[in-house]
């Protein structure tokens, strides 16, 4: 079922949140563990509010990942560089009046900066092209975040490296709603630079069609319900970039494959 993001927000006057800073931890997980993790912390989480119409508790997400032509932000992931950043434009559903997010994602280990700029799909397109639009309707972090965001394309001469989908479901905290427990599902890619240019034509590239991305996200210290989740299914935190790993299945995992030097220079 297509998720409708935008046309949920209107329905329940649903704030759109610019800014994030929390921390993160990911666990590659079964669909058996997957199944069993919203049942054992059942009394703390409630679903997510975007994902809570749809059957499945789910909605889609679509990111457009950029990167210099020198792919430096993919390198530093593959360096395991802890203080690292990622630009991205996320969507939520295709209709062409649907708006995306320009968004920049810091992260300093476990610790995530996020901030994000809501324009249109027009917009979009313009940036793309190489230009800034010079908008004056964003304001305060949202338009601090979006000139940010032109400056780091600008400074890195970034252009459309790999689209990312996948399908989310979600969950919040019962007391602290910034409290989120995500499970990313069918992690799929399609490049996006050289002959493919930045449109989506083309099939998508299964990257990771049977684990789940289990993602557990807080704003401070991590609540006694999480820990207990941890401890009870005995998940081991690791390093999971879905950027990183669409890259290298995407445009590095061909046939036959193809070198670093010559993804550089598509």
């Amino acid at each position: 079922m297509e998720s409708e993001m935008t046309d949920l927000n209107q329905k329940n006057k649903l704030p759109i949140r610019t800014s994030f800073r929390r921390y993160e931890c990911k666990y590659l997980i079964s669909e058996e563990l997957a199944a069993a993790i919203p049942t054992f912390a059942g009394p703390y989480i409630e679903p997510d509010p975007y994902a809570a119409a749809s059957p499945d508790l789910s909605y889609d997400i679509t990111s457009l990942y950029l990167d210099s032509p020198e792919m430096k932000l993919f390198q530093e992931t593959e360096d395991g560089l802890l203080n690292r950043i990622k630009l991205r434009i996320r969507s939520y559903n295709e209709k062409p009046e649907s708006p995306v997010f320009l968004e920049i994602k810091r992260r300093f280990d476990r610790l995530v900066l996020k901030g994000r700029a809501r324009i249109d799909k027009k917009t979009m397109a313009l940036i793309l092209a190489g230009g800034s639009t010079g908008l004056t309707s964003l304001t305060g972090d949202q338009r601090e975040s979006y000139e940010e965001f032109i400056a780091w394309v600008a400074r890195w001469l970034a252009e459309p490296m790999v689209w990312v989908k996948y399908r989310r479901e979600a969950y919040v905290g019962v007391i602290n709603p910034d409290v989120r427990v995500t499970m990313d599902r069918n992690l799929c890619c399609l490049p996006a630079k050289g002959i493919y240019g930045i449109g989506k034509a083309g099939s998508w590239i299964p990257v990771e069609p049977r684990n789940v991305v289990l993602e557990l996200k807080f704003d401070d210290s991590c609540p006694d319900w999480v820990a207990r989740i941890i401890q009870h299914f005995e998940l081991d935190r690791t390093s999971y970039s879905k950027y990183g790993n669409c890259v290298k299945k995407g445009l590095l995992d061909q046939s036959p494959p193809l070198s670093f030097s010559q993804v550089v220079n598509l």
